[in-house]
């Protein structure tokens, strides 16, 4: 018998939304005629990775070496772009996009994160209503035979319904597996979790694909316009809401993620204030300088423009409630309002 084939996949899964509808009223050639784009868009293109170079910067760890060799080493590059195979799949109203990863390597996503907003926004020019998941993990793509087996494909393809709206969201596989974004990565990603069905759902995290930062880059029509005129169903209505609320966080995407990034800085200050003296010499030198970036007038003038922005998107009420309570220069300690001046006495 043919051993099977694993392969580390990143994939999207994506899935048209109200396609009994679209059957129903004959839309068979839009739907046809969307895929056989698809079909070009992954037949005629690579997919560009960037990949971390692990001999940046450490040419003095190999001795004298020839001139070739250096070239060849390039210590002065910190990143390298590979091409990889672009695959795809179709059943009926689900298309799945993937490409074969090697973890070993670090692999930033962007690239491929790119053709997902590519694919996305090519399907609202066509009033096509799409939505999906990103994930990551070992699976066995057959293509030859059409068998397609794995983690990631169960994870989005369970994961798709838990969303009311028109978009992407990123896998919690994506997420454990990257550990941390990086800011190459992150013109990709935006936090937005208020199209979620679940406070906490196990599959999905907090992070969506920023397609809309694409679309504005690239087309010039008015893609809340389009999304209005393609919200015929009532039952679909909440999602076209929600994906109207996440192009607005998507336009005041600099205040959100940094909302998100200083939340997280508080959060780990807090940690650390939490355990008192019971720390070491390095946890101290950290909140030492945690207490001094939160607290300086560029941070605070940031956090005073969030919490005032008319019509604010907030990533959620517990950041809402952290960030207006630092602005009044407090931060809550083991359960009670310490001032930040006075922690700025004991620790800063």
């Amino acid at each position: 018998m043919e051993r099977i084939n694993e392969k580390q996949i990143l994939i999207a899964f994506f899935d048209i939304l109200g396609t009994s509808r679209l059957l129903n009223t004959g839309e068979f050639q839009k739907v046809y005629d969307y895929y056989s784009d698809m079909i070009k868009l992954c037949n005629d293109s690579y997919t560009p990775i960037a990949i971390c170079n692990p001999l940046f910067g450490k040419r003095e760890l190999f001795g004298d070496l020839n001139e070739v060799i250096t070239d060849l080493a390039d210590f002065n590059t910190p990143y390298h772009i590979i091409n990889y195979d672009l695959s795809h799949a179709f059943f009926s109203d689900t298309f799945l996009l993937w490409i074969e990863i090697d973890s070993f390597l670090n692999p930033l996503i962007g690239g491929f994160l790119e053709k997902c907003s590519t694919v996305f926004c090519e399907a609202l020019k066509r009033k096509i209503p799409l939505r999906g998941t990103i994930s990551v993990g070992t699976s066995v793509m057959d293509e030859k035979n059409r068998i397609f087996l794995g983690k990631p494909i169960a994870e989005a393809a369970k994961a798709e319904p838990h969303q009311r709206w028109l978009g992407i969201t990123i896998g919690k596989s994506v997420v454990d597996s990257i550990n941390r974004f990086h800011s190459m990565d992150m013109e990709y990603l935006l936090p937005f979790s208020k199209h979620l069905k679940y406070d906490s759902d196990p599959l999905l995290s907090d992070f969506v694909l920023d397609w809309f930062t694409y679309w504005n880059k690239n087309e010039d029509a008015d893609i809340q316009e389009i999304l209005e005129s393609m919200n015929t169903e009532i039952a679909f209505n909440s999602y076209y809401k929600n994906s109207l609320l996440y192009i607005m966080a998507s336009k005041q995407r600099f205040a959100i993620w940094n909302e998100y990034m200083i939340c997280q800085d508080i959060q780990k200050l807090k940690n650390l204030c939490e355990l008192g003296e019971n720390i070491n010499d390095k946890q101290k030198r950290l909140r030492c300088q945690g207490i001094r970036l939160l607290s300086s007038e560029k941070i605070m003038k940031a956090i005073e423009y969030i919490v005032n922005r008319e019509k604010a998107i907030w990533f959620n009420e517990k950041n809402k409630d952290t960030l207006l309570m630092f602005n009044n220069k407090f931060i809550e300690i083991n359960g009670r309002k310490m001032s930040i001046d006075h922690l700025k006495s004991l620790y800063g």
